[in-house]
């Protein structure tokens, strides 16, 4: 298994997980209650990456999840940092159903039979890869780091005509554990390429 330095958010409720109570006691407690026990969509796409990272990958790989770093622009979420033999992985998770991306490296999501445009994940997780390696160069860290997008969850993706930068991956969640299973063939870990410690470079991004 992979070290876990740090889990995400607490974990999602899902009302479906406890027992309902009958009649006119029970309808009032679900109404006020449910509010605070909505489930969290993106946070559960985000403890399933974390879970499947945690348990596929071996012990030379370390996981530090739900990460604030300082941007220019203000403050942003890395979803998953992940310390490989010879890389760091800016994961970003999306909880989406549907996704697709065309020549023009425009993204949409399906709701009901229209793709809808949204903001491109790959763009969105550039920039915090971006910062990263510029706090990385300020301590003269030289060490790749890479952009990967991940969706959590199977449905329908059309990605036959997707266009986006070289650097970036996209990935359904069995993809990704393949891909970076691969990258991992190394016979060394992080420590044999001295490297700093995953909690040393965490500790320039908190």
């Amino acid at each position: 298994m992979a070290r876990v330095l740090r889990w995400p958010g607490k974990m999602p409720v899902d009302n479906h997980d406890e027992p309902r109570q009958q009649g006119l006691l029970g309808w009032l407690k679900t109404l006020f209650s449910s509010k605070a026990k909505t489930p969290d969509k993106g946070l559960a796409g985000e403890w399933k990456v974390a879970k499947a990272l945690a348990d596929y990958l071996d012990d030379r790989w370390t996981v530090a999840n739900n990460l604030k770093i300082s941007l220019s622009t203000g403050k942003a979420q890395i979803d998953h940092l992940l310390f490989g033999p010879e890389a760091i992985y800016c994961i970003e998770t999306k909880n989406w159903h549907s996704a697709s991306c065309n020549a023009k490296e425009e993204w949409f999501r399906l709701q009901g039979r229209l793709w809808i445009p949204q903001d491109s994940p790959v763009e969105q997780n550039k920039r915090k890869v971006e910062q990263l390696r510029k706090l990385l160069q300020q301590q003269d860290i030289n060490i790749k780091v890479e952009n990967i997008i991940v969706f959590a969850n199977p449905g329908k993706f059309d990605f036959h005509q997707a266009k986006w930068p070289r650097e970036a991956q996209v990935f359904g969640l069995p993809g990704l554990i393949t891909y970076l299973k691969q990258m991992g063939d190394a016979e060394t870990g992080w420590a044999e390429n001295k490297q700093p410690s995953p909690e040393t470079i965490l500790a320039l991004i908190r």
